[in-house]
C-alpha cells in the first residue's frame, strides 16, 4: 500500500489492512483520515474525529472496497497450517459488476451490485470463491 496516498489507503484498507502500515505513517495520514470520517460523522450523530484516538479512527475506516465486511475465510484444505485460521486467505481478485472489460462478463440476473471475491491461502494456495451483494 503507498504511505503516501491517503487515497488508497482508504479504498484498500479492507485488502491490506491498517497493520500493513508503521504507526508513523498512520500518524501522518491522520488528517486525511479525520476528513473522510468527519463525512458522515455528523450525520450519524458520532464524535468528530479529532477525539478519536488513531486505533478509533482506522477502525471506523476499515473494510473497504467491500461494502460488507472483508471476507475472513479459514484455507478449506484441512491439511493446511490455515485450516482452522479465521481470516487467512488473501483477496487475489475482485470482479465488481456485470460488465468488466477485456470480454469477460457475469450473467445479467446477476446485476450490477454483486461482487465476485476470489480468496488464497498464502501457505497451500487453496482458491476460495464467494460474492458480497445487496
Amino acid at each position: 500500500m503507498a504511505p503516501d496516498d491517503p487515497q488508497l489507503a482508504l479504498i484498500f484498507s479492507g485488502i491490506y489492512g491498517w497493520a500493513t502500515l508503521t504507526r508513523g505513517q498512520l500518524q501522518a495520514m491522520r488528517p486525511a483520515l479525520e476528513k473522510e470520517y468527519d463525512k458522515y460523522a455528523e450525520d450519524d450523530e458520532l464524535p468528530p474525529g479529532k477525539s478519536l484516538r488513531l486505533e478509533e479512527l482506522t477502525d471506523s475506516l476499515s473494510g473497504a472496497p467491500f461494502w460488507q465486511e472483508p471476507p475472513e475465510y479459514p484455507c478449506p484444505d484441512a491439511n493446511c497450517s490455515n485450516h482452522a485460521v479465521e481470516g487467512a486467505l488473501q483477496v487475489f481478485l475482485l470482479l465488481r459488476d456485470s460488465k468488466l472489460g477485456s470480454g469477460v462478463t457475469l450473467a445479467n440476473y446477476i446485476g450490477d451490485c454483486t461482487r465476485l471475491i476470489f480468496l488464497k491461502c498464502p501457505a497451500c494456495h487453496a482458491v476460495v470463491a464467494t460474492h458480497e451483494g445487496t
